[in-house]
């Protein structure tokens, strides 16, 4: 059975925005003594990260788990996927790179996700399912 877990890559430019601001603002509003502004910045920030973190993708037998914080965790069949397409996306997705891979299931729905090792990642998962292909 193929076990394997990847991380997901991190832009550090994304992080950066992502990060910058509340952080900025956390220190305006403590010099501030703005206590409400500082407690509502805090929660916010506090609630991006237990959304963010950790993103993980691991592969196990013929299933896909894909994990982005406390509340996105789905499992996939590496069997029901028909093709991928690597990208660069801002949307909304279990990842946090703008690189990533575009995985489409047979079903129609898709899925983005950003490993580290994204060679090792597709390897694998054409391994399991040697009839996916590859769009470019």
């Amino acid at each position: 059975m193929i076990m394997a877990r990847f991380k997901s890559r991190i832009n550090i430019w994304l992080m950066f925005i992502a990060f910058a601001m509340p952080i900025l603002l956390l220190i305006v509003f403590l010099l501030a003594k703005f206590w409400t502004g500082f407690a509502a910045i805090a929660i916010l920030f506090l609630l991006f990260l237990i959304l963010s973190f950790p993103t993980v993708y691991a592969l196990k037998g013929n299933k896909l788990f894909a994990r982005c914080g406390l509340f996105y965790n789905k499992k996939f069949c590496v069997n029901e996927i028909r093709s991928f397409r690597r990208i660069r996306s801002l949307s909304s997705a279990p990842a946090l790179s703008t690189k990533r891979l575009r995985i489409w299931f047979v079903n129609g729905k898709r899925l983005d996700v950003s490993p580290k090792n994204m060679e090792k990642f597709v390897s694998i998962m054409t391994e399991i399912n040697p009839n996916i292909k590859e769009l470019l």
